[in-house]
C-alpha cells in the first residue's frame, strides 16, 4: 500500500507506503526503484524540497535524505506523524494524532514542539516558507501561522456544517490555500475567509499550483480537476478498465508543474498525468508479492 507522493519536477518523485517503503523515479515514472528506508514502520507522509532534500515521516519516525534518497537518516523518533512538510534542508514541520506540531529549522534531530491549541488529530500540513503554514485535521480543525509557529490561529470555513473533516491541505502562496475532508475548501485572502466548493464527498488528497487550478482525490479512482477556482470541476478515471486497478481509494497526490501530477493508492499503484490531469498512465510498481 502507498499512501503519499512528492515531486520535485517533472522527472523525480519519490512514494511511501507500509513497511518503509519508498520508491524513486528520474525518469518522469517510466521506472520506479525502491530506496533502503532503515525502517519497517509505515510510512504515511513525503516531502520534497528538490531532487536531493526529501523528507518523510510515518509511525514514529521522521527520516531525511540529502542525496536524492540513496541514504536516509532517522531524525526523530516518537508518537506517529500524520504529515510532514520540509521548507528547505533545514526547516520542517510535522503534525500528530493529538494535536501535536513539531519543527526544526536546523535539519537535525532537534525539534521543537508548538502549541496547537487542539488535541485534534492534525492529518496535514504544508508551509509556503518558514513563517507560513497551513494545518488541518479532525472535526474540521483548520491552523494558520504567519510567525513561524509561535502562534498557530483557528481559522473556520464559513459555510459551516459542510466540512466536519480535513485530511489534507496545500498552501500555494501566503494568501492561496485548499484543504480537503468531508468537502473542498478554500482561501485567496491568507485565511481569512474560506469558501465550500461544489463538490461532495470525502476527499483524502489536494495539489495545487495556483488560485485557479487544483486537483482533488478520495473517491475511488476519480480524480477531481479544476481550473477556475472551484467553479467547475471535471471528472478522470485513471484505471477505467485497467486490470491494475487500484484496490480502495487513491492516497496521495502531487504536482510538479501545471501538467505533471501524480497520484498513488490501493495496492501499491501509480498513475501519472503529463497534460493536466485529462489523460492518466499507470506506473504501477508491484511489490510484496502481488503481480500485476
Amino acid at each position: 500500500m502507498l499512501y503519499a507522493v512528492a515531486a520535485s519536477d517533472a522527472q523525480t518523485a519519490w512514494a511511501v507506503g507500509r513497511l518503509g517503503t519508498i520508491l524513486h523515479t528520474l525518469d518522469g515514472g517510466y521506472t520506479w526503484n525502491q530506496q533502503a528506508s532503515g525502517v519497517g514502520c509505515t510510512l504515511v507522509s513525503v516531502s520534497a524540497v528538490d531532487r536531493y532534500s526529501v523528507w518523510a515521516a510515518g509511525a514514529g519516525v521522521i527520516l531525511r535524505s540529502e542525496d536524492g534518497g540513496n541514504t536516509w537518516t532517522l531524525l526523530h523518533e516518537g508518537w506517529g506523524f500524520n504529515a510532514i512538510c520540509g521548507v528547505d534542508s533545514y526547516t520542517a514541520w510535522a503534525v500528530g494524532s493529538h494535536g501535536e506540531i513539531l519543527k526544526t529549522t536546523d535539519g537535525s534531530g532537534n525539534w521543537t514542539s508548538q502549541d496547537s491549541g487542539t488535541g485534534e488529530s492534525l492529518r496535514g500540513i504544508s508551509a509556503v516558507d518558514a513563517d507560513n503554514a497551513w494545518a488541518v485535521g479532525n472535526g474540521g480543525i483548520l491552523l494558520h501561522t504567519i510567525d513561524g509557529g509561535a502562534e498557530w490561529l483557528q481559522e473556520r470555513c464559513a459555510s459551516t456544517g459542510h466540512v466536519t473533516d480535513l485530511n489534507d491541505v496545500h498552501a500555494v502562496d501566503e494568501n492561496t490555500a485548499w484543504a480537503v475532508g468531508s468537502g473542498v475548501i478554500r482561501t485567496t485572502d491568507g485565511g481569512a475567509s474560506w469558501m465550500a466548493q461544489k463538490l461532495k464527498g470525502m476527499f483524502l488528497g489536494v495539489a495545487a499550483i495556483s488560485s485557479e487550478k487544483a486537483w482533488v482525490i478520495g473517491e475511488k479512482t476519480a480524480i477531481h480537476i479544476t481550473e477556475d477556482g472551484g467553479k467547475t470541476w471535471i471528472i478522470r478515471e485513471s484505471w477505467k478498465g485497467d486490470h491494475c486497478e487500484p484496490l480502495g481509494y487513491y492516497h496521495g497526490i502531487a504536482a510538479a508543474d501545471a501538467n505533471n501530477v501524480w497520484v498513488v493508492g490501493g495496492w501499491v499503484r501509480i498513475a501519472k498525468t503529463v497534460d493536466g490531469g485529462l489523460n492518466w498512465i499507470p506506473q504501477s510498481r508491484c511489490i510484496y508479492g502481488r503481480d500485476c
